[in-house]
């Protein structure tokens, strides 16, 4: 027997396109020791003509999408989207999605804590973008000097970068 709230809520077809994306999202990942460098041209004034990348770190890049799949689940498990809180959203006209568990997430519970992990995640998510876009034009510039030696420099630059303290120690 179902209950009322069950019937409350329209079902969904299972293969809509968020979930074929999802998927093809899954399947991502570099092929170990397949190092293709792709020469792309340099718009900057620094001499140089291309700069060399690896093709896995561009896909390593996309393989970030799969941390989507984490937020879903996180928004699907929640006590905020459950049945009853579902209807009770859609009693007063809101829709109980992403957004709607996050900013729960925020009012209800430390809302310190959230800040710190959305800092935190964002610092080592842009880190490693810009380790990965930034190395080869540092490595071929004229300096033989590197400021973006290891992941802690990226790191650093980046906090620094966010923070918009720009100490100017380290600079892209």
């Amino acid at each position: 027997m179902r209950s009322m709230i069950e019937d409350d809520i329209a079902r969904k077809p299972f293969f809509t396109k968020k979930f074929v994306l999802e998927v093809l999202s899954q399947m991502i990942f570099p092929y170990p020791f397949y190092d293709t460098i792709i020469f792309m041209p340099q718009l900057a004034s620094s001499g140089v003509d291309r700069v060399p990348y690896f093709l896995s770190d561009f896909i390593i890049i996309f393989m970030f999408v799969r941390l989507i799949a984490v937020m879903r689940h996180w928004e699907r498990y929640h006590a905020f989207t459950d049945l009853y809180a579902k209807k009770i959203c859609r009693h007063y006209g809101v829709w109980s999605g992403r957004m709607f568990t996050f900013k729960c997430e925020i009012n209800h519970d430390d809302k310190a804590r959230a800040i710190c992990f959305l800092f935190l995640f964002s610092v080592a998510l842009l880190s490693f973008i810009l380790r990965v876009f930034e190395l080869p034009f540092e490595q071929n510039a004229k300096e033989n000097e590197s400021n973006l030696k290891d992941y802690p420099s990226a790191l650093w630059l980046t906090v620094i970068t966010m923070t918009t303290v720009g100490y100017g120690d380290i600079y892209p």
